[in-house]
């Protein structure tokens, strides 16, 4: 094994923790990978790898790029260099045809009891008793359902009704994080596995829930505890569910008992809304942050207003923060009224039960993106020649700091689109009020000033006719390869040259 001179030169303290920082930014199904990688680049790597006992923390028998462990023996090396710190470990469950390898790696056939309990064709991997068995020192655990297993890379695999028991009666006093993911084709799986016995795991610390593709069927023994939560559906394929709306409903039933939730990420991408089922209606007082993603999204009935009868049913009384990240440039009527766009509006706009959907609401970031049209879209659906993006001023009225920023080079921010009458969305009514502002600052990230100067110019105004003008204190204008920031009385100027 060789040396790298102008490794040698780093201190041990200060390579470590790159190696740290590297492997944290990683999923936590490649650490372990990396750490062996970079225990075989020299032997500086080796010597500060090898007495690293972060770098080892991660269990997993898959990697992301196809990695596979074969043999047990490294994650009890793993175990061994970790030194008793905290564990990160991935649980595997796939789904079965019927006959799989048994521990002696012979075929073996689904039992009676298996099929009773309506789990014959669910199975796991060689790791999975063993990291069971471990839970005691998990500190976070992402269990995966996956879709395809290995069969050419001679990996082993269980009947998961061997483990069920054992399953069900983790106690983890360690864990904070538990993640949920499942591949397209395995909700029916992860719905069999999570609703038995209303997936009674001992996690006392446990705080933060990252649900993806999955079900929300989210126990009700961890929803007082939970501070964070993330809930994405992404369809990136093009497998467009159809099912979404029944999935919000349910996350909306599991949210009435989150009484310590601060933080709420909710992430769609490509998905299809149906009608929105209304009931029930949720108060969140304890959330302070909310993100918002919405991209290549559709509907799939016309003339509704699927966005907004979704979202228009939480209500987030005491939420400071929000962040916005949506498209523009296509898409239907879930985000398009007369070529608008109405991704914004409808995510702010009142509801039936609140005209102000974020009362106390100080920050709000919106990052746009340009749109991608999802495979299921005709080919002559027609695209706007300028993406026009919807604002009012209206819904801002407690912002203290707004930045935007934008990867689309030509589009349009406009406030309203004038006075409201019966053939305009409901949730357009009273848009064009004039109301005081508490803005202060803002931040425009853009490749083009052009897109939101006549905005930026009514708000000043209208700010002036409300007498608030005196809080903006600056605006920030950030272009490729120039930064400038404007005190109040230079925004005036600013504008009326643009």
């Amino acid at each position: 094994m060789s040396s790298i001179p102008n490794s040698i030169s780093l201190p041990s303290e200060l390579l470590e923790l790159i190696f740290d920082h590297a492997l944290k930014i990683l999923p936590v199904q490649d650490r372990s990978f990396q750490a062996l990688a970079y225990s075989h680049v020299c032997r500086s790597y080796r010597q500060v790898a090898l007495n690293s006992s972060r770098l080892w923390t991660s269990l997993s028998m898959r990697g992301t790029q196809g990695q596979v462990v074969k043999k047990l023996e490294f994650l009890e090396v793993c175990v061994e260099r970790s030194k008793s710190s905290p564990l990160d470990v991935v649980l595997g469950i796939y789904k079965g045809d019927g006959r799989e390898s048994n521990e002696e790696g012979e075929e073996e056939d689904q039992s009676d009891g298996a099929s009773a309990l309506g789990l014959h064709d669910i199975w796991v991997d060689n790791a999975f008793k063993w990291i069971l068995l471990r839970s005691a020192q998990w500190r976070s655990c992402l269990l995966h359902f996956y879709g395809i297993r290995q069969y050419d890379r001679a990996e082993k695999y269980r009947p998961y009704s061997n483990f069920v028991k054992l399953f069900e009666n983790i106690d983890a006093p360690l864990l904070e994080e538990l993640r949920l993911e499942t591949d397209f084709g395995m909700g029916n799986t992860s719905d069999l596995v999570l609703s038995r016995n209303n997936f009674p795991w001992k996690v006392p610390k446990l705080y933060q829930l990252t649900n993806d593709n999955t079900i929300p069927l989210i126990p009700f023994d961890f929803r007082s505890q939970l501070r964070s939560m993330d809930v994405n559906f992404h369809h990136e394929d093009g497998c467009i569910s159809g099912h979404i709306s029944a999935d919000i409903r349910s996350l909306r039933c599991a949210m009435i008992a989150m009484t310590s939730l601060s933080t709420v990420q909710l992430s769609f991408i490509g998905c299809s809304f149906g009608v929105a089922l209304g009931f029930p209606f949720v108060e969140m007082p304890s959330v302070e942050v909310v993100g918002i993603t919405l991209l290549s999204c559709t509907q799939r009935f016309p003339r509704k207003q699927s966005l907004w009868e979704e979202f228009c049913n939480v209500h987030f009384p005491n939420a400071t923060e929000l962040n916005v990240t949506l498209d523009i440039g296509g898409g239907d009527e879930l985000v398009l009224w007369n070529g608008y766009n109405t991704a914004l509006y409808s995510l702010l706009a009142p509801s039936r039960a609140h005209e102000r959907r974020y009362p106390s609401l100080e920050t709000m970031r919106v990052n746009i993106h340009p749109w991608k049209p999802p495979p299921s879209l005709p080919s002559d659906h027609p695209i706007p020649v300028l993406p026009t993006l919807l604002l009012p001023y209206r819904f801002l009225s407690s912002l203290r700091n707004l930045e935007i920023r934008s990867l689309v080079s030509h589009w349009k921010l406009l406030d309203s689109v004038g006075e409201f009458d019966a053939s305009q969305p409901p949730y357009f009514r009273g848009a064009s009020e004039v109301t005081a502002f508490n803005l202060e600052t803002a931040v425009l990230e853009i490749s083009r000033v052009e897109s939101v100067v006549p905005w930026m110019k009514q708000l000043a105004l209208k700010m002036k006719d409300t007498g608030c003008w005196d809080r903006f204190s600056e605006l920030t204008v950030a272009q490729p390869g120039a930064s400038t920031v404007l005190s109040r009385d230079e925004v005036e100027r600013w504008y009326e040259t643009i």
